[in-house]
């Protein structure tokens, strides 16, 4: 209704929605079993308990992981604003059909059991908490997770956010595997940056210019087509004229084939080769060595001169005389048509060769190639800044990628900071007080942190697809940490254990465990992206759902509030 259409971003994302708004079924569920069962109401006073009770703890957490997704909005990243509208209208779709159509769809389909003396120690068993926190247990609790707290801390400055796409793909892909062939044996990269000029003059200065700079490796124009010092060389052309003129073509000799005659001119040519005449010379060693070359060619040649039968030798001789004779007349004829050349212009080149460096409104392209590895986020960010350097408007494949990649980066680390402040805002109007809100958040911060611990002990990284997961992480942490400080305002007391009531407890796990499982079966991708995002995906979800069945209880036990609430 509001975009019209699916990106590759939204289409890929969007069932983040399944994930998230099964949640709230499972609490809904959870929490009627219990007043129906544990309190032996009838289906409508069970759904009426369940909805005064739990109803606004999944208001506010549907509300809350809106917000997780919301600032997607703000960042100015097309692909990631249309995700954040979808998702965020989905949260809140999800969360009002949750408190609105199931309730209805519980009091038409569900059929109230007869009290047994089965149901009856089915009711005993879940009226029993499922952790009972007392002091000694919740001080244990505390002093071990801020252990692994502070460890997760010093092991996740290691991890890092990978802006390398090619670690993406899969391994096995054919085109990572080729373009992997291509960076370890070509001296060109396979992509290129593209400069635009106007005209040759510009061509000329930019070319300088780019080719000084450390990143760049070749430069390739339509100059690079067209021979450079066409007047100087066009000079010499015409002062070699009158000596060219005088050169006529060359006839058959009339004399025979003399094959001693060439045996007696190869003796002087190998004579002259000797050690002596090149220490006589002064020739140098490479020169020397070509010496030697040369007269071990003589005496093979006058080898064959001796074995061979004399009819064959001069036929032999005879065809290589003709064919040199044709040769040198070929380039006598092309030195006569040299020296009454003029200048190479563009429209002389191929026509395929102009389609590639000139536009039909006569601007030029230039091809800048980089020294390195393009695909390397730290070299790819100092080639397009070089670029830049020279010119601001610099386009082409590098530009796209390292603009795309650090805008994508940005865009995912700011949404995230974004929903995290706006989460407390609510937070803090609706619980109208700092330590509630900040109870609230032991999930989401502890869990995050104990995520990036564990990302570096598993070898993963931040990178382009699983970043997309840290909107997922904030809105499962706090939705788990409204649910705990709710359930506890209604039912704890001054100088009682902490407990976790069974209905409470499963429906967190429940969430969790749907959550790990779903995303966590993306690891068994071949497409690197996919598979650290499932990775990511099991590793956040089952830190942040130890933090609030462990952590937060432990933490309220030695909260002191301010009487209870029963609603």
């Amino acid at each position: 209704l509001f975009i019209g259409h699916l990106n590759i971003l939204s289409v890929t994302f969007a069932p983040l929605l399944l994930g998230l708004g099964i949640d709230y079924g499972i609490h809904w569920f959870a929490r009627y079993q219990e007043e129906e069962q544990l309190h032996h109401l009838s289906k409508e006073e069970a759904i009426q308990s369940a909805m005064l009770k739990l109803g606004p703890g999944i208001l506010l957490a549907g509300v809350t992981a809106a917000l997780s997704f919301f600032p997607l909005v703000l960042t100015g990243f097309r692909g990631l604003m249309e995700l954040g509208i979808i998702t965020s209208m989905g949260m809140i779709m999800t969360t009002v059909t949750t408190l609105c159509l199931l309730p209805a769809l519980t009091l038409v389909f569900d059929k109230q059991k007869a009290a047994t003396a089965e149901s009856s120690s089915v009711s005993d068993s879940k009226g029993r908490p499922l952790f009972t926190f007392n002091k000694k247990l919740s001080l244990a609790i505390i002093i071990s997770t801020s252990i692994a707290t502070g460890l997760s801390l010093w092991a996740g400055q290691d991890v890092a956010f990978d802006l390398n796409m090619l670690h993406l793909q899969s391994r096995n892909a054919e085109s990572v595997i080729w373009e992997k062939k291509l960076l370890d044996v070509s001296d060109r990269s396979s992509m290129y940056g593209a400069v635009i000029a106007q005209s040759f003059e510009e061509i000329r200065q930019k070319t300088n210019a780019l080719e000084t700079l450390k990143t760049v490796s070749e430069v390739q124009s339509v100059l690079n087509m067209l021979p450079e010092d066409q007047k100087k060389k066009i000079g010499f052309l015409k002062k070699m004229k009158p000596v060219v003129s005088q050169i006529k073509p060359l006839k058959d000799p009339e004399d025979p084939v003399s094959i001693s005659r060439l045996d007696r001119i190869l003796g002087r040519i190998r004579f002259k080769m000797l050690d002596s005449e090149a220490t006589k010379w002064g020739a140098d060693k490479p020169l020397q060595s070509q010496m030697t070359q040369v007269r071990n060619l003589i005496y093979d040649l006058r080898k064959r001169l001796e074995t061979m039968k004399k009819g064959d030798t001069l036929n032999i001789l005879k065809r290589f005389e003709y064919a040199l004779i044709q040769d040198l007349n070929d380039k006598f004829d092309i030195l006569h048509k040299n020296v009454n050349t003029s200048p190479m212009e563009l429209k002389d080149l191929p026509p395929p060769l102009i389609k590639r460096f000139v536009s039909e409104n006569r601007s030029y392209l230039l091809r800048v190639y980089p020294t390195q590895d393009i695909w390397e986020p730290t070299f790819l960010g100092k080639f397009v800044h070089d670029l830049q350097s020279v010119d601001p408007d610099v386009i082409g494949d590098p530009v796209t990628l390292y603009v795309f990649t650090k805008a994508f980066r940005d865009a995912c680390i700011k949404a995230a900071m974004y929903a995290v402040a706006f989460i407390f805002l609510v937070l803090l109007i609706t619980f109208r007080s700092l330590v509630y809100a900040a109870l609230v958040m032991i999930p989401l911060g502890a869990g995050t942190i104990w995520t990036v611990g564990l990302m570096d002990m598993f070898g993963v990284d931040f990178n382009l697809a699983n970043s997309i997961f840290l909107p997922l992480i904030v809105g499962a942490g706090v939705e788990y940490g409204i649910i705990i400080v709710q359930r506890w305002r209604q039912g704890g007391g001054k100088n009682r254990d902490m407990v976790l009531p069974f209905s409470t407890a499963k429906g967190i796990i429940l969430a969790g465990l749907t959550t790990t499982v779903g995303f966590g079966s993306l690891t068994v991708s071949d497409h690197q992206g996919i598979y650290s995002l499932g990775l990511l995906a099991v590793i956040g979800s089952l830190s942040i759902l130890a933090a609030a069945i462990f952590l937060l209880p432990a933490v309220l036990h030695f909260v002191r509030q301010k009487g209870s609430i029963q609603i």
